[in-house]
């Protein structure tokens, strides 16, 4: 792996996720569409998708969130707690984290993976600390409620 660089294609693509003109070429090539299919239950990649972790601007492109939702449940145990890792670092750098990552951190929180439901339920605990995350938590919360009784 090392000697293909592999790894530093996959840095470089996250840059070009940094730029508008970048986000537009992944866009044009179904780069993501390939990415998001990179996971797999074994953490084969995950070494490879953790390079994207820390290298993709999530917080404004819809198709790298998208992607980052179809890792975080279909990820291995190491990879989803390093997501949840993720998430709490962006929520206290307090970068567009009420938007996204609470729901992503709800749908984690009911993991039938312990560790990561122990996780998951880590993070929203320290998030719930804030006084929005805890208003949108209890919304949204009441909405899958009400719509539950609906159904």
């Amino acid at each position: 792996m090392n000697e293909t660089m592999t790894r530093e294609l996959f840095s470089w693509l996250g840059l070009l996720s940094n730029e508008k003109k970048g986000q537009k070429l992944l866009k044009k090539f179904g780069i993501y569409d390939y990415l998001e299919k990179l996971i797999d239950l074994d953490g084969y990649y995950d070494h490879l998708i953790l390079l994207m972790l820390n290298s993709f601007l999530f917080s404004t492109e819809e198709l790298a969130r998208k992607m980052l939702m179809h890792w975080s449940v279909n990820a291995s145990t190491l990879l989803s707690k390093n997501i949840l890792e993720y998430f709490r670092l962006i929520y206290r750098s307090e970068y567009f984290f009420y938007d996204w990552c609470l729901p992503l951190l709800l749908q984690q929180s009911v993991s039938s993976d312990r560790q990561v439901s122990a996780m998951a339920f880590d993070v929203l605990e320290e998030a719930c600390q804030d006084e929005n995350s805890l208003n949108l938590l209890l919304k949204k919360t009441n909405n899958d409620i009400h719509q539950d009784l609906l159904r």
